[in-house]
């Protein structure tokens, strides 16, 4: 007995059934707001940036531009509430309904030491366990961290490099010191420039992380 048009048929109809599917929720969404989980969508995904760089053999130059309906110009607003201060909003994920939180540009340059930055960009530096992320590692955790905690005083996780771990799926597999200094001796490091309208603007100025 040949069972092969029954195959056939069960499969084209799964692969309908999934086509179907796809086409009903195209466009709706997969991933929602949870503000428990560090998760926020905007209403406006996309916007148009306008950029230039120069070089001139010594020093580089970035000019950016985009359009903004407010100035998003402050950081730490607190306001007088019930006979205290109250503060508004400050760093992380999350609605700015004030419309004041203020506007920031990061960039990383790469001289070409760190592999595939080419391709994937900061992407690169995206690892276990970051900080607003849903299962960003606790405070606790960071400053017992023998590295991390007692020695570099940090308590949360930033933006790490793979070869930085000996495991990328491990945030706290930091390799020995010794190891990271041979990597950044190498060449092995992002230059992430960092502009904030509220705290590195009115000084004429960006931090260089």
């Amino acid at each position: 007995m040949n069972r092969t048009p029954l195959y056939l048929s069960i499969a084209t109809g799964v692969f309908v059934g999934v086509l179907g599917l796809a086409w009903v929720t195209h466009g709706t969404g997969v991933v929602k707001n949870d503000h428990t989980r560090h998760i926020y969508v905007p209403e406006q995904l996309t916007m148009l940036l306008q950029v230039k760089a120069a070089y001139n053999g010594q020093d580089m130059f970035f000019r950016y531009r985009w359009a903004a309906e407010k100035p998003y110009l402050f950081h730490d607003l607190a306001k007088f509430e019930g006979g205290k201060w109250v503060r508004q909003f400050g760093s992380g994920t999350g609605e700015n309904p004030d419309d004041m939180i203020e506007d920031r540009v990061t960039m990383m340059v790469d001289d070409g030491g760190v592999p595939e930055f080419a391709r994937y960009g900061g992407y690169v530096t995206i690892g276990d366990r970051m900080r607003f992320f849903a299962n960003a590692a606790s405070a606790d955790e960071v400053k017992k961290h023998p590295y991390l905690g007692q020695q570099k005083k940090k308590s949360d996780v930033r933006k790490y490099l793979p070869a930085t771990r000996s495991d990328i799926d491990n945030w706290a597999s930091v390799v020995p010191p010794d190891e990271l200094a041979a990597l950044r001796k190498a060449g092995y490091f992002l230059d992430l420039w960092h502009w904030r309208a509220a705290r590195s603007n009115p000084i004429g100025a960006s931090d260089d992380e």
